[in-house]
């Protein structure tokens, strides 16, 4: 019998793939990272990663960024232009629609912002802005004013994006693999009922497709319909579930009698009814209590017994999902505090909970604050798929969890064509 020689798995050298047989080898050429500016931060943790694993494997390899450098026409138009060569190559591209350092800036440095952006002119005064003009009025409110240079700024960072996915394709790149963490627009895979709104998210996905990219990967899209947006057998697609992250965190808590999972809203029980049970809890419907409604909080399926309850999210926002279901149970529970029959001991919970994509709004830190120093939250874990500002980060209960070995992992395992689900968390453990 003719040995059948042994498959590349774990975490795959140049040094490995180059000594291995011919038809084990990748057909993927030259590994190529390159970043846009809203995405440096978490692709500089994952080309760090990247090469450390690469020394733990005894390799010599070590990979660099591709630089890429804004270059813009006088009247603001980006000129996409390549650094380098990239014939052939593979080219795993990081991009961000969101950029975060928008939510903490101050007025003055938001104005000074449109400029450096292209979104404003020197010779534009400031009085129209929120409604589209690139104008800005001098009383606009601070939160809209924000909420409308974000607006502005994400979209070009879209379209930015699409540019250099199609430079890179059309300057020879064999293979142009978007590494986009946290997917725009994926709120928008339908339509609103009764509303007349368009499907953006496929929109985007088309736009990304016909720009060149044949691969994407991406952290806990809000929708699974995202899947069907993209074209089925030569697009490669990587969904990271959320729920692997979710249960590292949460296994500590596994099927224990004084935790339950908490869903603050109907949508999520969709999304995480199959971790609640992979940590065989009991759930607890918050969506059923109304502030002052006491005989709703039986309702929920919350027991007496419970001390902590659980819950994921996928997008933090502004925060008030987290509020409108942590506040009510608390202060419910308060309020039968206050008028305890002799001997009857008070109920107290705790809150745990995971963001899967922490974007969020400068109102949402506040409020985290306020849920942390007041109503039992009593950790926040988030991923750094979307890069927060420090003063967020060092609100006590906040914990930020890394993705950047996960995704060297992965783009390790596509590049060598190999199997990512070697790289899966195992509910077992």
């Amino acid at each position: 019998m003719v040995k059948q020689p042994r498959r590349l798995t774990g975490f795959i050298t140049p040094e490995q793939h180059s000594e291995a047989p011919l038809d084990l080898q990748s057909t993927r050429r030259k590994l190529t990272f390159a970043t846009l500016p809203a995405a440096r931060h978490l692709a500089k943790h994952t080309l760090a990663s990247y090469n450390r694993f690469l020394s733990e494997a005894g390799s010599a390899w070590e990979y660099e960024m591709l630089p890429i450098r804004h270059r813009q026409h006088g009247e603001g138009e980006l000129i996409p232009r390549v650094p380098s060569s990239v014939d052939g190559a593979d080219v795993f591209l990081f991009g961000a629609s969101w950029d975060p350092s928008f939510i903490t800036r101050s007025r003055d440095e938001l104005f000074g912002s449109l400029s450096a952006h292209g979104l404003l002119a020197d010779d534009v005064t400031l009085d129209d802005f929120v409604t589209g003009r690139a104008t800005i009025a001098a009383d606009t409110p601070q939160q809209v004013l924000t909420q409308a240079l974000i607006q502005k700024l994400s979209n070009a960072n879209i379209m930015e994006t699409l540019l250099y996915a199609r430079a890179f394709k059309s300057q020879g790149a064999a293979h142009v693999t978007l590494v986009m963490p946290y997917w725009p627009y994926g709120r928008q895979e339908k339509p609103t009922r009764l509303k007349r709104e368009s499907t953006t998210s496929r929109l985007i996905a088309d736009l990304v497709v016909e720009a060149g990219v044949d691969g994407l990967i991406t952290y806990d899209p809000h929708s699974r319909a995202l899947h069907g947006n993209f074209p089925e057998g030569r697009f490669l697609k990587k969904f990271i579930d959320a729920d692997e992250e979710a249960y590292k965190v949460f296994k500590e808590y596994k099927g224990r009698e004084d935790v339950q999972f908490a869903f603050l809203d109907s949508g999520a029980v969709d999304r995480g009814d199959n971790l609640r049970r992979r940590l065989g809890l009991d759930p607890v419907i918050i969506g059923k209590v109304h502030h002052g409604d006491v005989e709703n909080l039986g309702n929920t399926g919350l027991r007496p017994t419970t001390r902590y309850l659980l819950f994921i999210e996928d997008i933090l926002g502004s925060g008030t999902t987290l509020k409108k279901g942590i506040t009510p149970i608390v202060e419910e529970l308060r309020r039968r505090n206050a008028h305890l029959a002799p001997g009857e001991e008070p109920r107290d919970v705790q809150w745990i909970g995971y963001i899967s994509n922490p974007l969020c709004t400068k109102d949402a830190e506040k409020i985290v604050l306020e849920l942390s120093q007041n109503y039992g939250l009593k950790q926040l874990n988030i991923s750094n798929s979307i890069q927060l500002p420090s003063s967020f980060l060092k609100i006590p209960c906040v914990v930020e969890h890394g993705l950047q070995d996960l995704l060297a992992k992965y783009i390790n395992a596509i590049h060598y064509q190999t199997s990512t689900t070697q790289h899966a968390t195992s509910y077992d453990d």
